[in-house]
């Protein structure tokens, strides 16, 4: 989890920000003052400091001096935030703009996100290895009945639930304990969860995002695949299951999948990773599979060629600069569509 310091006289903007950063999994504080926001950066050591570059009784120049001097934050990236000045003014009243950014108010949620994920990457480079276990949910109550289940919200069976309780034993057999988790917005990957950090005794913050939900299937979902098949034909279904970039009528591809997992994964998942902790994600197959495409630097062709079998952790060891430094498990082929 990332340790974020924000120091802003402006109450509504310290309770937006407060509130979007602590639900993207972040440790959030707060200063309304220079001299406070100083004793909180000497205390907490935040990983980023956000900074009001107007603010009573001093500048932004002079604080970030005042920062910078400081063996405590010397080397912390700051975001300065400004509805007055230029970029080009805040920027060249500093002495180093290497760990150094600016956002003009009022803010826009999608640039806030790419510049916080940014200089949080800064800030890890050089930190210790992180750990990324991802878990596919177990087997769910469509998977059983052999229909497309894509976005229904259906519960995980029996079965799911005991292959959920084993994974966890495995996560914990191996010592892991986790700094964050992350799940999608479908029960069966959230009730996996459940289970896996209930086997784990652990609590780490958990949240929770439909960027990480299964490939939509479109006018697909509900239906028996093999039925399916008897009536479109297996050529055409196979091309709907199996191509990267084919989406079934109304639904998503493989590719569109991807374009909405990763931004998310690179976003707000990889940066902790990158900093050091452990992190836990519980999805699906396709959004999983996304993950391991970009992980792993598959072509199209040979991510096609991946199933993720369901509760058999995946362990990756992730350096400062996001790439894996060695893995544990692997996905693995498989007759069975992933649903």
């Amino acid at each position: 989890m990332s340790k974020i310091l924000i120091v802003d006289d402006d109450f509504e903007i310290v309770s937006l920000l407060e509130d979007i950063l602590s639900k993207e999994g972040h440790q959030v504080a707060s200063a309304r003052e220079p001299v406070e926001g100083m004793r909180k950066a000497r205390e907490l050591k935040p990983d980023l400091i956000i900074l009001d570059y107007h603010m009573p009784g001093t500048s932004g120049a002079h604080l970030y001096e005042s920062l910078r001097r400081n063996q405590a934050s010397r080397a912390t990236p700051i975001l300065f935030m400004s509805g007055e000045a230029s970029p080009e003014k805040i920027l060249a009243e500093i002495s180093d703009t290497e760990d150094s950014d600016f956002l003009a108010k009022p803010l826009r949620l999608d640039e806030l996100r790419r510049v916080v994920a940014g200089l949080l990457s800064r800030s890890f480079h050089g930190a210790g290895r992180g750990t990324l276990a991802l878990v596919r949910h177990g087997q769910s109550q469509w998977n059983l009945e052999n229909r497309f289940t894509g976005w229904v919200d259906v519960p995980i069976t029996t079965l799911g639930v005991e292959e959920a309780h084993r994974a966890g034993k495995e996560l914990k057999a191996a010592g892991l304990r986790f700094d964050v988790a992350f799940t999608s917005a479908l029960k069966r990957a959230q009730e996996t969860l459940d289970i896996l950090l209930l086997e784990l005794g652990q609590t780490p913050p958990v949240f929770k995002d439909k960027a990480l939900n299964e490939r939509h299937y479109g006018d697909l979902q509900g239906l028996n695949k093999t039925e399916t098949a008897k009536k479109f034909g297996d050529e055409q279904v196979h091309i709907w299951r199996r191509s990267y970039d084919v989406a079934p009528p109304g639904g998503e591809s493989l590719k569109d999948t991807a374009a909405r997992t990763l931004p998310y994964f690179e976003s707000m998942i990889l940066p902790h990773a990158r900093g050091g902790k452990t992190v836990l994600v519980s999805a699906h197959g396709n959004s999983l599979r996304a993950i391991v495409m970009k992980l792993e630097r598959l072509t199209p062709e040979q991510i096609m060629q991946v199933n993720i079998a369901t509760c058999r952790p995946i362990l990756y060891e992730i350096d400062a600069s996001g790439a894996v430094v060695s893995k544990k498990g692997s996905p693995v082929p498989a007759e069975s569509e992933l649903l």
